[in-house]
């Protein structure tokens, strides 16, 4: 499995407290891809697509994101499998090794408008909508969800930058 290296200095992947939960998940499986035979060779994999740039799908337990116009970003068990197929036409493989942060439950919210200025609490999560946009100086790609009723987001940034990200949103958490 593709994955980036662990965070140094951290004791913690996960964090819990009145309803909020951190928790670091770089280490689910991931494949990008990106070019105009992006889309007929994740069509020819029997992969459903966002139909719209900067949403997402959930197929099959996997997470499909649309980027942009041509680059796609999956998450899921299996999806690195892609890596190993033959290269598709007029696309290219991209290599994903984010550091990946799951944040779950009613005070994300509180921890969303203290890091990003984007206000979420507008934002329909049913939707899969992804936000490309920067949280504590850091660049990421946001992607807000529900599980069971709570609100959830995902945050993407490169791995260099997870450590930083990681113990700034635990900081934040544990002063709420």
């Amino acid at each position: 499995m593709i994955s980036p290296l662990s965070f140094e200095n951290i004791t913690t992947t996960e964090f819990a407290k009145d309803g909020l939960l951190i928790k670091d998940i770089s280490n689910a499986e991931k494949f990008g891809i990106k070019g105009k035979g992006a889309e007929e060779f994740l069509k020819s994999q029997d992969i459903k697509l966002p139909e719209k740039y900067n949403s997402a799908v959930v197929d099959n337990e996997k997470i499909v994101m649309r980027l942009g116009v041509s680059e796609y970003l999956l998450e899921g068990v299996g999806v690195s499998k892609f890596y190993d197929l033959p290269k598709p036409d007029k696309a290219y493989q991209v290599l994903r090794q984010d550091c990946c942060l799951l944040l779950r439950g009613a005070a994300i919210y509180k921890i969303l408008s203290q890091s990003c200025a984007i206000d979420f609490v507008k934002a329909n999560a049913k939707d899969l909508p992804l936000f490309l946009t920067s949280m504590v100086g850091v660049g990421v790609t946001i992607l807000l969800s529900e599980e069971e009723g709570l609100p959830e987001v995902r945050i993407y940034c490169d791995p260099t930058y997870g450590s930083y990200l990681f113990k700034t949103l635990l900081e934040i958490g544990g002063d709420l």
